[in-house]
């Protein structure tokens, strides 16, 4: 995505490299070689080409670390320590970060020199994100679920789930029903990952599922609704999920659904909101509905493999 809006304003027409996992590794080294100017890569994938003296960072002028705290939470700190100890001494060190625990100050403190902290704030009061919960068990919410999904009729949503089996689970229950959904993951092979998201920005899938994977970083026009299923183990987790909806100027709701036992960190996401979120009770046995398999199969498009398989 980084690469994507790097080519859109790159009116200087400067030689940009995209290096990450998951991708095919020929074209990468043949895009790598003779002059570069720009390196978007993730630190394992970057660390294997220096490896190979394929990509030298002694002329590094910036060296810009974006979702650091994430870059350490997923276990690359050893590859961000090999870049670093690798680069030009004197370079511009910039890091993002959403949040600025002690973990990211001590590895920001470390790596730059007398650094600048600018710091956005940000008072969580989108007036133009609705934000409800929706107040169910564990054993009602994919009707809870499906129940708000047809009382809303998003154009475009992300349904979030704790974990990948849930997301696996989720995508299959609904799919049963007849909505044109689609699973994202961090199983899923990188390609069909990049075409699944490719199909959501066109609007060929109404209900992206997906895991966190998909609460940081994507910016999607269109995304009008946010399900979080399972509710996130931290609150920040929840700023990120809601956070895909309501972007520039545009109206957007989210739900979340809880069982009596996400009562504390329903308070704690409450807590960081500086808001209550507005209450939707659900009976199951009262409200589930089902809708006219025809009208939901009609939107049932899948993204098709080139062996016809549903990817």
């Amino acid at each position: 995505q980084i690469s994507e809006e790097a080519r859109k304003i790159n009116y200087n027409n400067i030689n940009i490299v995209t290096i990450y996992g998951g991708k095919e590794y020929k074209n990468q080294l043949k895009e790598s070689k003779g002059s570069i100017d720009l390196i978007i890569a993730t630190p394992g994938r970057l660390v294997d080409f220096m490896k190979q003296e394929l990509i030298k960072l002694n002329t590094l002028k910036t060296l810009v670390l974006d979702e650091v705290d994430q870059i350490l939470l997923m276990g690359f700190q050893k590859e961000v320590e090999v870049i670093l100890n690798n680069s030009n001494k004197k370079r511009q060190t910039l890091c993002y970060s959403a949040t600025l625990n002690s973990q990211v100050k001590k590895i920001a403190y470390k790596i730059t020199k007398d650094p600048l902290v600018l710091e956005v704030k940000n008072d969580n009061s989108n007036k133009k994100m609705k934000k409800y919960f929706v107040e169910t068990t564990d054993r009602w919410k994919i009707d809870a679920l499906a129940t708000m999904m047809n009382k809303t009729n998003p154009f475009m949503a992300i349904i979030f789930c704790r974990t990948k089996a849930r997301v696996d689970k989720i995508e299959m229950k609904l799919e049963e029903r007849g909505y044109n959904v689609q699973k994202l993951h961090s199983d899923i092979p990188q390609i069909k990952r990049e075409k699944i998201i490719r199909s959501f920005k066109k609007a060929e899938i109404q209900y992206l599922i997906a895991t966190d994977v998909a609460s940081r970083g994507l910016d999607i026009t269109g995304v009008t609704h946010i399900f979080n299923v399972d509710i996130p183990e931290k609150a920040e987790t929840y700023i990120h999920r809601i956070g895909r909806t309501a972007r520039a100027g545009e109206e957007g709701a989210t739900y979340l659904f809880v069982d009596p036992k996400d009562k504390k960190v329903l308070r704690e996401i409450e807590e960081l909101l500086g808001e209550r979120l507005e209450k939707i009770e659900y009976d199951g046995e009262r409200e589930v509905r089902n809708i006219n398999d025809s009208y939901k199969k009609k939107y049932n498009k899948k993204i098709k493999t080139r062996s016809g398989e549903r990817k």
